[in-house]
């Protein structure tokens, strides 16, 4: 198709180093409220859904996953007004 905009993602991220922490900030871009799940909980929380992966040319990649084993888990959803943002 021709002619046609691509739609803009129903959520924005962007991410920030401090540290060794990384800081995930998660913004709506729609005139409504979403839901949206990163994460679990279990007796503490796992970011099952999310990986990093850092590049530098010339250098060995890395990708870092944020699971762990454990027996059970609940998927924690964050509801977002519009406009608004959440970090984790």
């Amino acid at each position: 198709m021709t002619g046609l905009a691509a739609a803009a993602p129903p959520v924005a991220l962007s991410v920030a180093a401090k540290g060794s922490a990384l800081h995930l900030a998660f913004t709506n871009t729609t005139r409504g409220e979403i839901a949206y799940e990163t994460r679990v909980r279990a007796d503490i929380d796992h970011y099952d859904w999310l990986s990093v992966t850092l590049a530098k040319p010339g250098a060995t990649t890395r990708t870092f996953t944020f699971a762990e084993d454990r027996d059970k888990s609940a998927a924690i959803a964050t509801k977002l007004a519009p406009g608004k943002a959440a970090t984790e």
